[in-house]
């Protein structure tokens, strides 16, 4: 029973898989992506790439170098503010910059010089009023209107970091030795924790963190750890897969994305660790670095030369659903990228504002065209688009390049696959989604391969699944009807 029991999570969680979105490289090629940023007025991507920064200002069509300085620094973090400063860690200290210019200028005063060069910082963390960064010659502090730099070190030995992580009025410091953290009103470093760490984050009373622990006890192996008592202690999160080593983690209020090497390019869980799933890179892939773009998640990937089409920079579409409307420039809900047939392209709107566009390459701007309804691409087309807003301020240009005719793997979106897509996802009360033909079946699994819903001979037309009464978590959604078969998973929010 029990063996049944696996088989059929795992065949559900093959078979809803192939329908989860997709994950569409948009730029990078070839290169090893180690650090992310993006900023959230205007949607630019910075991103450090084997030592080097670059930026896309137009969702990832169209890549510029940025120069951070005359000796060509190798960059090693890149982190943005609240305000719109840009952070650059570099093997000769960090640099900044607050504008479009692509404009860097050191702000190193306070740090040692060691043979004429300033320490290398590979960790930065933004707060408030200050920073903290992480250097081969230790931890610094400043208030940010100064840029004077102060020694933090006290009790913290010679390593350099991998992150830097504030939660709850103490810092974190994740490194190949361990995590340690200290008050943020003094310099008292004690390590909590006692296996290499590379990437820290956090939500809510819980910290993350991506490690490395390898050995043979099972009962210690795992690529992420959590703790729910400021590093008191520490218990596993992830499935004991071997050495399964954690290289990068993203969250939100349930979810969790963690790279790893060993793991499918990664794993995703939608309940805090309750359940996983793969990533859905490819095998031989590893994500290194996560970011948050609007309603979109990024992740940069590892380069390998004995292996075909990896590394660069991929994106997930509208992952963020419920964040959409906070957007303020138009994003495509359908994924830019290459198709073999026609589709339809679906955006966001932001709040108080109608979003506009053009299909020749020109700046929309009110007297273009309006959106009203999906838009139909049956051949190569840039779409361009823009929000005006109620007080006529409008939003920058985004835009999508999607290609028609060429077989590149991608799923092509049928008419069946738009009109039956469901929505929201994540959901809390009910699930929508328009029912092709008469006589459907619609059914609900969860993930112990148990129907919690159906229902039969359902007609054409909008159809609203209550979902309240399942229990936060991933079910798959199937539903069937005289033309096909289509499978999709969602996420029950409490």
């Amino acid at each position: 029973m029990k063996k049944t029991a696996l088989l059929v999570i795992s065949l559900l969680l093959y078979a809803s898989g192939s329908q989860s979105a997709q994950w569409i490289k948009i730029g990078l090629k070839d290169k090893t992506i180690t650090s992310l940023a993006c900023d959230p007025q205007n949607g630019s991507i910075y991103a450090v790439a084997e030592g080097l920064l670059y930026l896309s200002e137009k969702d990832g069509l169209d890549w510029t170098l940025l120069k951070i300085d005359e000796t060509l620094a190798t960059v090693m973090k890149v982190q943005l503010d609240a305000e719109g400063y840009i952070y650059v860690g570099t093997n000769r200290g960090i640099f900044r910059s607050h504008n479009q210019d692509r404009s860097f200028r050191a702000i190193n005063t306070g740090l040692p010089k060691y043979s004429a060069n300033y320490p290398a910082v590979s960790a930065i963390c933004c707060l408030d009023s200050s920073l903290a960064i992480g250097t081969s010659a230790g931890v610094f502090v400043s208030d940010k209107d100064s840029i004077q730099w102060t020694a933090f070190n006290r009790n913290l030995p010679s390593e350099t970091p991998n992150q830097l992580l504030c939660h709850r009025e103490r810092l974190f410091l994740a490194a190949n030795s361990g995590i340690y953290t200290s008050p943020l009103d003094s310099a008292q470093w004690e390590q909590c924790f006692f296996d290499c760490a590379k990437d820290l984050a956090a939500r809510d009373s819980v910290i993350y963190a991506a490690t490395q622990i390898s050995g043979s006890d099972i009962d210690k192996l795992g690529a992420l750890y959590q703790s729910s008592n400021s590093g008191s202690s520490w218990e596993r999160t992830s499935p004991p897969y071997g050495h399964l080593s954690g290289q990068a983690v993203f969250c939100d209020e349930n979810r969790l994305w963690v790279g790893t090497y060993y793991g499918w390019g990664g794993l995703y869980s939608p309940d805090r660790g309750a359940h996983w799933d793969t990533l859905g890179l490819e095998p031989s892939f590893t994500a290194l670095a996560f970011a948050q773009r609007g309603s979109a998640l990024l992740t940069g990937t590892e380069f390998y030369g004995h292996v075909d089409n990896s590394g660069g920079l991929y994106i997930q579409y509208n992952v963020f659903s419920n964040n959409g409307q906070d957007s303020p420039f138009p994003e495509f809900i359908t994924c830019p990228g290459t198709y073999d047939s026609s589709l339809f392209v679906e955006l966001n709107i932001p709040a108080d504002s109608k979003v506009y566009y053009s299909l020749d390459g020109s700046t929309p701007d009110s007297s273009s065209l309006l959106y009203s309804e999906p838009i139909t691409v049956d051949s190569t087309t840039l779409i361009k688009v823009i929000a005006i807003y109620e007080d006529q301020t409008a939003s920058i240009v985004n835009q999508g390049l999607f290609r028609i005719g060429k077989e590149t793997g991608l799923r092509a979106i049928s008419e069946m696959d738009r009109v039956a897509l469901p929505y929201p996802n994540p959901c809390s009360d009910f699930l929508n989604l328009t029912v092709p033909d008469d006589q459907a079946y619609i059914s609900v699994v969860n993930l112990a391969g148990q129907i919690v819903y159906s229902e039969q001979d359902v007609q054409t037309g909008s159809y609203r699944l209550p979902v309240h009464t399942l229990k936060p978590g991933l079910y798959m959604l199937k539903l069937s009807s005289a033309a096909k078969t289509e499978n999709w998973k969602f996420i029950v929010q409490p």
